[in-house]
């Protein structure tokens, strides 16, 4: 049974590193053409540098998975923080691009994603670092039985 799931892990890794990359290739074609051809007029200097950032963002990420999958690893491997990172990096990333064909300010979903994470565990991540207010050990719950036993072993002692 553990075989069939490494096969199957396998498998979705070497159709990542055939799909995924034409897929991005795609995603980058789409949004130059249409933003280029149908919204020419639209068309400002801060386009081509989000258009060129997200290129380069999805060519980083892509590049990422893509080392750690020729390395032996698995696109999906939990505990490798950069790759984890980089799947959602393509993904919202992708998606951004794709929105941004038709919407002027579909560049801050790149920026509003990221902030809710920041949001959502900065302030656990800021209590660990800072060694925030230690919690006090609670005493533990005894069953009446348990309870009860205890207070005969101190009559004895």
């Amino acid at each position: 049974m553990a075989n069939q799931s490494a096969k199957k892990t396998d498998q979705r890794s070497k159709e990542f590193k055939s799909n995924f990359g034409m897929a991005l290739l795609a995603i980058v074609l789409l949004h130059a053409l249409v933003r280029f051809l149908v919204f020419k007029s639209s068309w400002e200097r801060f386009h081509t540098y989000a258009f060129g950032a997200g290129v380069v963002g999805l060519w980083v990420s892509y590049k990422t998975i893509l080392g750690h999958i020729e390395g032996g690893g698995q696109m999906y491997d939990k505990g490798f923080g950069m790759v984890e990172l980089a799947v959602d990096s393509l993904y919202i990333v992708g998606f951004a691009m794709v929105l941004a064909c038709v919407w002027e300010s579909a560049w801050w979903v790149t920026v509003l994603v990221p902030l809710i994470v920041v949001y959502k565990y900065g302030g656990s991540v800021l209590g660990m670092m800072f060694g925030g207010s230690k919690q006090e050990e609670l005493p533990e719950q005894l069953s009446k039985t348990q309870a009860k036993k205890q207070r005969l072993m101190e009559k004895r002692s």
